[in-house]
């Protein structure tokens, strides 16, 4: 942790402020010791590994909700995320985090451990839609992405990747016959649908308004078939 403060400050450690890159690597370097540990953990069970694990994944859980995601997040204080599109601040703040995440689930499923297993598992989910959903607005708005002017073209394009995003948690849902990857899917489809009615309805117009309707009702009509075809004719 403190080579890590080194290597951010360029040589100080008593400097003052904690800036959004120094949180992302440190809860990368705790959430990589803390994978260690649970792995060990799965075939040496001891006071090192069980605290450890427990103490490095907690404190790197509660650094990437409070800081990274509320107090810190560029949308909020306007810091740079760097010109560079997916390999950027952004990646290491909350994709890289998510990644993590699918590792201690693919993990804890191993090891039938049931509480890290749906808790990572909507960790994932989560930093995964915060990543694009950020990832987008860089694209479009370049180092900085502050809350402020929002074009036809992003507004639109959230819209479409979400309900991207949703279409594949239904694949895997059924695939992998996961309940769980269903009902995610179902949310962030109702929050698509919420989102194209309260806000592109407002903000969007002329071929972006009818364009954002089309995709909206033809995945409405996708997911309804898929539901029919693959679901409910199991059901029966």
């Amino acid at each position: 942790s403190l080579e890590i403060r080194h290597f951010v400050n360029d040589g100080p450690i008593d400097v003052r402020g904690y800036s959004l890159f120094e949180q992302s690597l440190q809860s990368l370097a705790w959430l990589a010791g803390a994978y260690g540990l649970y792995k060990q953990n799965a075939n040496r069970a001891g006071i090192v590994q069980t605290w450890g694990f427990s103490l490095l994944g907690g404190l790197a859980t509660v650094q990437i909700i409070v800081l990274q995601i509320l107090l810190f997040n560029p949308l909020k204080t306007g810091v740079s995320v760097w010109e560079t599109p997916v390999l950027n601040l952004l990646f290491f703040a909350y994709g890289l985090p998510a990644l993590f995440a699918l590792l201690f689930f693919f993990e804890a499923r191993k090891q039938k451990d049931l509480i890290v297993e749906k808790l990572s598992g909507a960790a994932t989910l989560i930093l995964i839609f915060i990543t694009i959903t950020l990832e987008i607005r860089q694209m479009f708005q370049g180092e900085f992405i502050k809350f402020g002017p929002t074009s036809n073209g992003e507004w639109y394009s959230y819209s479409v990747a979400w309900l991207v995003y949703a279409g594949i948690l239904l694949a895997l849902g059924i695939l992998k016959q996961s309940k769980d990857l269903r009902y995610a899917s179902l949310v962030l489809v109702l929050m698509t649908v919420s989102k194209v009615f309260l806000w592109d309805m407002a903000e969007l117009e002329g071929l972006y308004r009818v364009g954002s309707f089309f995709a909206l009702g033809g995945c409405l009509i996708g997911i309804g078939y898929v539901y029919q075809r693959f679901l409910l004719k199991n059901q029966t």
